[in-house]
């Protein structure tokens, strides 16, 4: 089984520089030319399921760059909940106490009212399991940037930096589920 994973196109909070998490926020127009940038990569692929984060942001860049296939939704494939930073600017972190950094750099953002990255990691691979239930040949996948980077941590088999690894606003990533194992066999920036 092949599985591309899409990253949402800019959403308006990416483009305000701040927290999102599982705000429900729209693409920007950006987004939408992001998403048509995917459709090319895609458009030559039969794919057997195809399935979105619930959030607005994902779905939109399903529907633009895979048009005419119906999406499956699922809360499992959305961004990791950042709890009370969403809404916030990206450096809302240097505004904490030296107390509330050192909780989040431990724990994400389960003390703030949203997940710890061992909580993303238990969704992301949840819905792995379930995937290698199924007999697909190819699936797509559109869902959020850590997401991605979990996909990383649970193929390579330790976590990395977050920010050793860019992923832009639609990144493909693709991955192969063969003989038990699921290897990394892709990533493409736009």
């Amino acid at each position: 089984m092949k599985v591309y994973i899409i990253r949402h196109g800019e959403s308006v909070t990416n483009e305000e520089g701040k927290w999102t998490g599982w705000l429900d926020v729209e693409l920007t127009a950006k987004g939408i030319s992001d998403a048509e940038k995917v459709k090319p990569l895609l458009k030559d692929i039969a794919f057997d399921k195809v399935y979105a984060s619930d959030l607005k942001r994902a779905v939109k860049t399903a529907q633009v760059a895979l048009p005419g296939y119906d999406y499956e939704t699922s809360k499992l494939l959305r961004e990791i909940d950042v709890g009370t930073f969403a809404g916030k600017p990206l450096d809302y972190y240097y505004s904490l106490t030296p107390e509330e950094q050192a909780l989040n750099l431990k724990n994400a953002f389960k003390d703030f009212g949203g997940e710890s990255v061992d909580d993303l990691d238990e969704r992301v691979q949840a819905f792995l399991k379930e995937l290698e239930t199924k007999d697909y040949q190819n699936v797509a996948l559109f869902t959020h940037g850590g997401w991605q980077r979990s996909i990383f941590d649970y193929i390579i088999g330790y976590r990395h930096k977050r920010s050793n690894i860019l992923l832009s606003n639609c990144a493909v990533v693709s991955i192969e589920f063969i003989k038990g194992y699921w290897r990394l066999t892709g990533l493409l920036n736009l």
